[in-house]
């Protein structure tokens, strides 16, 4: 499971699970529910890819996130004016 700055996945309630399409899914949905909560991120910028490449009783995800550039986004200034 992981942890950033009060987010977090919960991916704990799959412990105990048996390693199949729903859990794996629920997995998946668990994570990006986390990171759209506070539109940390858009679903369009989350890329969940599971991966069974270890142990049979294993869950493993890699989570791929889109990063908005410099010269896409509207940079904010907090200069006073005087």
């Amino acid at each position: 499971d992981w942890y950033i700055d009060n987010v977090g996945a919960d991916l704990e309630q799959l412990i105990g699970e048996p390693v199949s399409e729903q859990t794996i899914e629920q997995g998946k949905q668990l994570i990006i529910d986390a990171l759209t909560e506070y539109k940390l991120f858009g679903t369009d910028d989350i890329y969940v890819q599971y991966r069974d490449e270890l142990e049979d009783e294993q869950l493993v995800y890699y989570v791929y996130l889109r990063m908005s550039s410099i010269e896409n986004s509207q940079v904010l200034s907090t200069k006073r004016k005087e």
